[in-house]
């Protein structure tokens, strides 16, 4: 009996036939493989024990716990590969880079901005994402990403956490009273000589903000007030005016010019030409303080002949003596053309003859020579006037100033002849 158990212990069972298989299959059967082998080990091993049957119960019981065990081991693994295959299978396409924007972000003190990041997969596309985790190193930023700036100026880094991914951005924080940008109003222009102009300082925060700022002025030539009210000096130049608040400087450049006339000169004042000949005649302007201008639209006509408007004359077939006059507005100024006969003058005559003004008021005259015939020839000489209860240029241009409403008077001279006209100045 005992021979025959220990032969039937000791029996070599053959091996089971298994099918391929895979995935979770083969998690079972691994688990089921160590079983059996432990089952196997210790049936064999029971024979040994001369004790017979009770050893080898022992054996059998503790196989089966074994075997329980090693089960135990199958089913944890097969669970965590279908809890694996399910995780990879909703990742699908992993992401593999978070962008946040904006970047690298400029602020004011006090002022909010959102932040917003999204995942980049393996083939480059974006996704916005909501399930973020945010954190700033200075200020306060919300769970939504926004973004508050303190009261301060400093440097924050704004982190986004997404997942097992993470990304960071700089954020500036400035002064709203920090200027970032200055400047004076107009930067460059003109200005008549002995005129003003207003000048202003502007300056700028960070956010595009005006700032109430105050500048000290200077001008290197020409006087500016504290306020930016610039007076030009008497002559054509060109000034710098400078607008300083703490070290900051701005600059305004200005042409100082000349453009109203006061008084015109014609050149040459007296010419000869011969019938059909032709002569150029120019108007040289000058301002009230004597500096010259060059002003556009200078009108010419003649009183004989033909001239052009950029002052050309030309004589006619039967030359003649004739005037040649330059004007621009109520500005004229005169130039003689003397006939080849020699006609000579022999009187004087102020236009316009009869003139009432106001005080204060200023009006051209012009002088006209005529001969014994009565027709209009060149002064004998260069004219020259005077003025009572007024004044009186070169030219012949009046200006009444009387210490009350009465009577003026103005007067020429040419050679040996003179013409005087009285004038009424008005209130």
């Amino acid at each position: 009996m005992n021979t025959n158990a220990e032969e039937k212990e000791n029996k070599v069972y053959p091996g089971r036939k298994e099918e391929p298989v895979s995935g979770l299959e083969t998690e079972k059967n691994k688990g089921n493989d160590a079983g059996r082998a432990v089952i196997d080990i210790y049936l064999k091993g029971g024979s040994k024990f001369k004790s017979g049957l009770f050893k080898s119960n022992r054996a059998i019981l503790f196989s089966l716990a074994l075997l329980a065990f090693a089960l135990s081991l199958a089913a944890g693994c097969t669970k965590s590969a279908i809890d694996n295959e399910t995780e990879y299978a909703d990742i699908g396409n992993p992401y593999v880079a978070l962008v946040i924007e904006p970047k690298d972000a400029k602020m004011i003190t006090g002022t909010y901005k959102q932040f917003a990041v999204n995942a980049v997969d393996l083939d480059g596309k974006y996704t916005k994402v909501a399930a973020v985790v945010w954190s700033t190193t200075y200020g306060h930023i919300t769970a939504k990403g926004e973004f508050v700036a303190p009261e301060e100026p400093g440097y924050a880094v704004v982190t986004a956490k997404f997942a097992n991914l993470a990304v960071s951005t700089q954020v500036y924080i400035e002064s709203s009273n920090q200027i970032k940008e200055y400047f004076v109003v107009p930067e460059s222009g003109e200005v008549e000589v002995g005129r003003s102009a207003q000048l202003v300082f502007r300056a700028r925060n960070a956010a595009g903000e005006f700032l109430p700022v105050l500048a000290s002025w200077s001008a290197d030539i020409g006087n500016i007030t504290n306020t930016g009210y610039y007076s030009a000096p008497g002559s054509p130049t060109m000034a710098k005016i400078t607008a300083r608040v703490g070290r900051l400087e701005a600059y305004s450049y200005l042409s100082i010019i000349s453009v109203r006339p006061d008084s015109i000169a014609v050149s040459p004042l007296t010419a000869t030409v011969a019938a059909g000949a032709s002569q150029q005649f120019t108007a040289i302007a000058y301002d009230e303080r004597g500096n010259v201008v060059s002003p556009k639209g200078i009108i010419w006509t003649t009183t004989y002949g033909q001239i052009t408007s950029d002052g050309l004359y030309t004589s006619p077939a039967s030359p003649a003596a004739a005037l040649v006059m330059a004007h621009i507005g109520n500005v004229y100024a005169v130039g003689y053309i003397n006939s080849a006969a020699g006609a000579t003058a022999t009187s004087l005559d102020i236009s316009p003859v009869n003139a009432v003004m106001r005080v204060g008021e200023s009006r051209q005259f012009t002088v006209i020579a005529y001969d014994s015939n009565g027709i209009q020839v060149a002064l004998p000489t260069v004219a020259t006037w005077s003025a009572v209860n007024g004044s009186v240029n070169s030219t012949g241009l009046f200006t009444a100033y009387p210490a009350s409403p009465g009577l003026a008077t103005l007067k020429v001279f040419s050679g040996t002849l003179s013409k005087e006209i009285t004038l009424l100045i008005t209130e």
